[in-house]
């Protein structure tokens, strides 16, 4: 399966659900960016490998090194992730 986008994923299991009702053998996923917010968890809970170009934690961090966001934001966006999973 591939995505644009992960968040929590259910798009990709609703997809994968589908897929095996019909007798397909579904164990990876792969999306350009995984927002950290779960969304691995959940599909590895049902049985599927995630592989994703970028996180955002690895987007924030580029914006950052290249001055495109200040220490602030960048800290906001770290805090975002990291409460996403501890289930804030």
């Amino acid at each position: 399966i591939i995505d644009d986008l992960v968040t929590g994923g259910g798009s990709i299991l609703e997809t994968a659900r589908h897929l095996r009702d019909f007798g397909l053998y579904v164990h990876d996923a792969i999306a350009l960016v995984d927002r950290q917010e779960g969304g691995r968890r959940a599909l590895k809970a049902a049985g599927v490998n995630l592989t994703s170009v970028l996180s955002l934690e690895q987007i924030a961090n580029h914006l950052r090194s290249r001055g495109h966001i200040d220490a602030s934001s960048h800290g906001k966006i770290l805090d975002y992730i990291a409460a996403a999973n501890n289930g804030g």
